[in-house]
């Protein structure tokens, strides 16, 4: 399999676009920010040699539609290629944006759930919740989460406001 295979299945597979995106990181953008750009085709190869030997790697790999040469990798990608990538960069440096593209991708998913639930709710519902938060007294460490949770009922509600309302 070459790159061109690979890239072929990553745009075959972009275009099954699904609700949530995961976050990812250019191998291409790496690459110049450690100043290596030298480095970015042999760790094509060797990414594109391990998808030979293990298909489902092309789960977490996908193409930068701007640049088709260029391999973007989600968490999970980082993750499994990890003793690829820290022969070329340093190692506390993949973990760290392992950790980072695993913490927006959570905080992501939460948030479109959360979204979701908002939607399956009545505006009545919304505001007998927002009225119900807003009276409830919390300790100062969880005064955000309150503030930012009145912010979304809030919006939620406003936006049911305008001629075309949703339930």
């Amino acid at each position: 399999m070459n790159i061109a295979k690979i890239i072929k299945l990553a745009i075959k597979k972009a275009n099954k676009s699904e609700s949530h995106r995961s976050n990812v990181a250019s191998i291409y953008k790496m690459c110049e920010c450690y100043k290596r750009p030298e480095y970015f085709n042999q760790i094509v190869n060797r990414i594109t040699r391990e998808a030979e030997e293990y298909p489902e790697l092309l789960n977490h790999i996908a193409v930068d539609p701007a640049r088709t040469e260029d391999m973007l990798l989600d968490e999970t990608g980082i993750f499994l290629l990890s003793d690829v990538l820290m022969g070329y960069f340093p190692d506390e440096d993949i973990i760290a944006l392992h950790r980072h593209l695993r913490t927006k991708d959570k905080k992501q998913k939460n948030e479109y759930n959360m979204f979701q639930m908002l939607h399956s709710h009545s505006k009545e519902e919304l505001t007998t919740l927002l009225r119900d938060i807003e009276s409830k007294d919390v300790p100062p460490e969880r005064q955000p989460g309150k503030e930012y949770a009145i912010k979304l009922l809030q919006d939620e509600i406003s936006k049911r406001k305008g001629i075309f309302r949703i339930k």
